[in-house]
C-alpha cells in the first residue's frame, strides 16, 4: 500500500522537522506499506501539487503569507472530499475554523513525535481499511493513486497506452493492457460497453439502444454484443439503490 503525504509550511525548519519525523515513522512500518512525501512552502504551491497528483494525507500549517492553510484547505475541499487534512500551528484560535473544512486532526507546534506517531498509526489503519477501493498507476508524473469511486472509465488511447478518466475531469495515461483492468475491476461494477473502453456502471445515467450516457454528459458507444450485460448490470444497480 502506497500512502502519499503532502506537507506545507512556510517555516523551513518546521517543515524539515515534520518530514524527518514522518520518515522516522515510516521506517517502523512493514514492507508492504510505503510512504511518499512531498513538501511545499506556500498555499499556492500546495494547491498546484494537489491538482497534479493524488494525495491521501496533507499536513497544513495555518499561519502562512498569501493563501493561509485554512484558505488552501477550503479551496481544496471544493474538488477533494477524501484527503485527510491535519492542521499544524502555534495558534489555537484557529481550532473552530478548522472544523469547517472537515479537518482530520489538529496538532500544536512544536510537534511531539509520540503524538504524531499515534496519529500516523490511526491514519494508516484507516487507509488500509479502504485500500481495496484504491488503485495505483504509473504515469510520467509519477505513481498516481485513484479512488475507484472517482474513476468513470478507462479507454485504450493507442496500442499500449490506457487513459483513466476521472469524475473531476482529470485524465491520466499509463502503459497497460485492458484485459488486466477488466479482470481486476470486474467485481467493482466495471464493464466493457464496446471495444477499447471499460466503464464504471455507477457513472451511467442513461442507456439507449446503441449508447450509454454518463452523469457528466459524455456519450460512449454501446455494442450490440454487450447491450444485455450492460442493461442487466444497470438494472441491478438501480434496484439495489431503491431497496
Amino acid at each position: 500500500m502506497l500512502i502519499n503525504y503532502l506537507l506545507c509550511d512556510d517555516n523551513l525548519e518546521d517543515l524539515k522537522s515534520l518530514e524527518t519525523s514522518l520518515l522516522r515513522y515510516s521506517f517502523e512500518l512493514p514492507d508492504y506499506i510505503q510512504y511518499h512525501i512531498d513538501t511545499c512552502t506556500s498555499g499556492l504551491d500546495f494547491l498546484k501539487l494537489c491538482r497534479e497528483k493524488t494525495y491521501q494525507v496533507a499536513f497544513l500549517d495555518i499561519e502562512m503569507p498569501g493563501i493561509n492553510g485554512l484558505e488552501a484547505a477550503q479551496s481544496l475541499r471544493q474538488t477533494n472530499e477524501d484527503i485527510l487534512i491535519i492542521f499544524i500551528t502555534s495558534y489555537n484560535q484557529y481550532l473552530r475554523d478548522s472544523f469547517n473544512v472537515q479537518a482530520f486532526q489538529y496538532l500544536d507546534k512544536p510537534l511531539n513525535y509520540n503524538i504524531l506517531s499515534d496519529l500516523c498509526n490511526t491514519i494508516t489503519k484507516k487507509l488500509a481499511k479502504s485500500n481495496h477501493h484504491i488503485i495505483s498507476i504509473e504515469t510520467e508524473q509519477g505513481d498516481i493513486l485513484i479512488n475507484l469511486d472517482e474513476l468513470m472509465y478507462i479507454e485504450v488511447s493507442n496500442r499500449k497506452m490506457l487513459s483513466f478518466h476521472l469524475s473531476n475531469q482529470k485524465v491520466y495515461t499509463t502503459a497497460g493492457i485492458m484485459n488486466y483492468w477488466e479482470t481486476t475491476l470486474k467485481d467493482y461494477g466495471f464493464v466493457i460497453p464496446c471495444r477499447g473502453k471499460l466503464t464504471n456502471i455507477n457513472f451511467v445515467r442513461v442507456i439507449t439502444k446503441d449508447q450509454i450516457v454518463l452523469k457528466n454528459g459524455e456519450i460512449l458507444p454501446l455494442s450490440r454484443r454487450q447491450s444485455k450485460i450492460i442493461h442487466d448490470l444497470f438494472a441491478n444497480k438501480v434496484l439495489s439503490t431503491i431497496r
